[in-house]
């Protein structure tokens, strides 16, 4: 015999695909009750979870939506419906009479199932930077349905977002895009990273293609957070960094081979430069040049980690591929590392350019700017 089942049926909610971080949203939610309990107003509730990308867990019950009102069983509830007489003819008396001619009670009783509707109940989005899971849980007397011996597929609410904050700016650095890096399975010849034929493979490399999402559109998205399956994401030690990851596709440059190349943007106080790289040469040195709105500038040297080997220089994995791409085919012995490099900014000034090394072997796949203050007044 089952544990108890609290038995909630979700059928929808309104939450939109995009989120600002810290936000009040109001959404309605709507579910039923399958289970041959009451679900009690005061005492039972809609609850929120938040989770990563990969599934490990954000915040557990991060908001608790009340009932409105009582839920009876199985959501049925018995309602008055008139009684039809049939249609009038020519000499008949009014419908009343012809009820009680035949018969006919005035009202009869009709079982209906009646779905719980929330409207503009709030919900409080992570103060967070990067695609998340919004899920919708149900709690009667103090059992949480996912976490029940009967919990089933119908329990939850899953809907992925994309979560937007001041904190992070992904640079557009499209335009700079120099070297085709990358490779797909069907054409491993495409593409030249370290100028000895061989690539990343794109079929393992964000982004992905989204599944749609219940009760609202697909969110897809070019961010994804650093260390996206190397790490837990909820790892307290980890980094909040997105990336805004290139495009995959054929013939396409995907990635900046440094060349001394000035990156220019509005003016903000900044903390920090994030950057997404790879380098084709073991220990290669890069010089970058931090420029601010003063005029003044600050050199920063940075020593980076061969593309097919661990970090070893202080930086930290962003993303690996389990194998290489070369023109002959897969190497299924030499894996990928793209790693996060991370320069420090001074936060009193200005941050308004980013002059690149003049070292070939780097490539940079992604820059996020990170702001001097990273929580809302």
């Amino acid at each position: 015999m089952l544990d108890r089942d609290p038995a909630p049926s979700f059928i929808g909610c309104n939450l939109p695909a995009e989120l600002v971080a810290g936000r009040n949203q109001l959404i309605t939610v709507g579910l039923v009750n399958e289970g041959p309990e009451q679900w009690v107003h005061g005492r039972d509730k809609v609850v929120v979870h938040w989770y990563y990308m990969d599934g490990t867990e954000a915040s557990w019950i991060d908001d608790s939506l009340p009932l409105p009102e009582d839920v009876p069983p199985f959501s049925k509830i018995q309602l008055p419906v008139p009684v039809d007489a049939g249609p009038k003819l020519p000499g008949e008396p009014a419908e009343s009479e012809r009820k009680k001619e035949k018969g006919l009670p005035k009202f009869r009783t009709e079982t209906l199932i009646k779905p719980v509707i929330m409207r503009d109940v709030p919900v409080k989005v992570p103060y967070y930077f990067g695609p998340m899971y919004c899920v919708f849980d149900f709690q009667h007397d103090g059992l949480v349905a996912s976490t029940s011996a009967a919990s089933k597929g119908s329990d939850l609410l899953v809907i992925p977002v994309n979560v937007y904050s001041p904190t992070f700016m992904p640079l557009p650095i499209m335009g700079y895009f120099n070297v085709d890096g990358m490779s797909q399975d069907v054409d491993r010849g495409d593409g030249d990273i370290d100028g000895r034929g061989n690539t990343l493979p794109a079929e393992f490399l964000p982004p992905y293609v989204s599944r749609p999402a219940v009760g609202v559109g697909p969110a897809p998205s070019p961010l994804y957070p650093s260390g996206l399956w190397a790490r837990p994401l909820n790892d307290l030690d980890g980094s909040r960094v997105c990336f805004m990851y290139p495009g995959k596709s054929n013939n396409t440059p995907n990635m900046v081979k440094c060349a001394g190349q000035q990156i220019v943007f509005g003016g903000s106080q900044r903390s920090a430069v994030h950057l997404l790289a790879v380098s084709t040469e073991e220990d290669a040195v890069g010089e970058f040049k931090l420029g601010y709105s003063d005029g003044s500038t600050e050199k920063l040297k940075v020593t980076f980690t061969h593309w097919t080997d661990p970090p070893k220089h202080g930086e930290r994995v962003a993303f690996t591929t389990p194998h290489r791409h070369t023109r002959g085919g897969d190497d299924p012995t030499t894996r990928c590392y793209l790693n996060h490099y991370t320069l420090p900014v001074d936060r009193t000034r200005q941050l308004i350019s980013i002059d690149l090394p003049k070292q070939p072997a780097v490539k940079i796949l992604a820059i996020t700017l990170e702001a001097a203050s990273t929580r809302p007044n």
